[in-house]
């Protein structure tokens, strides 16, 4: 099968889809909101809905900016978003967002 056959608009729409709901849940889970992730990244809020929305591709730049932020690599994301391959164990954890503080537990009565 050729490439052209594989990359449909479909299948391009789906991976912008999928790319944006990973791009999203990484953020909620370091507890960012759109504004701030997107401040970080020197982007618009507006912008970074859209890429969570799939409905603005990413470029090459914006997906460096993104593993950056997420102390990951393209190549660390791309696999999971492209083919739904769910990450090993051990990297599960690893993604860590270094301009945001953890919340610390808080102590139980």
């Amino acid at each position: 099968m050729a490439l052209g056959q594989l990359l449909t608009k479909e299948w391009l729409r789906d991976y912008r889809v999928a790319l944006g709901y990973w791009i999203e849940n990484l953020r909620v889970s370091r507890s960012l909101t759109q504004r701030q992730l997107a401040d970080h990244l020197g982007w618009s809020r507006t912008t970074l809905v859209a890429i969570e929305a799939g409905n603005q591709a990413v470029t090459v730049d914006q997906l460096l900016q993104l593993a950056a932020a997420f102390q990951s690599s393209t190549n660390a994301i791309l696999p999971h978003v492209l083919f739904n391959v769910p990450r090993p164990p051990e990297e599960q954890d690893h993604f860590a967002i270094p301009f945001r503080k953890q919340k610390k537990p808080s102590p139980r009565a």
